[in-house]
């Protein structure tokens, strides 16, 4: 077995898991097969491709639901945006912001002494 070498955490994988609880209609967009507004996002083409099926898995569309319930009611306690909020301009720069947090992953099969 080949070990693979370390690499840093994608953290577009938080952005975009982040974007579908608060946003529901990018997660539409995004079951639909509609990615030109994610991909404005910063969200790459290749990235969406790998993560797809797992929005198409019925246990995590049932997830996201209360999820999405969850961060509704919040933001109605706190009185902070409308229904698109976070906004399209906040999600860009959240986006562009989580690829330049590095963080490196030891090898496959290493176990790091922290």
């Amino acid at each position: 077995m080949r070990e693979r070498d370390p690499i840093n955490f994608n953290f577009r994988v938080v952005a975009l898991l982040t974007a579908m609880i608060t946003r529901p209609d990018l997660l539409d967009e995004y079951q639909a097969k509609h990615w030109e507004r994610l991909e404005r996002l910063g969200l790459s083409c290749d990235l969406l491709e790998e993560m797809f099926y797992l929005f198409q898995l019925p246990k995590v569309r049932d997830a996201l639901l209360p999820m999405q319930q969850l961060y509704r009611t919040m933001l109605a306690i706190e009185f902070y945006c409308p229904l698109e909020c976070p906004d399209d301009e906040w999600l860009t720069r959240y986006v562009n912001s989580t690829g330049d947090i590095p963080q490196e992953l030891s090898p496959a099969g290493v176990e790091v002494e922290a």
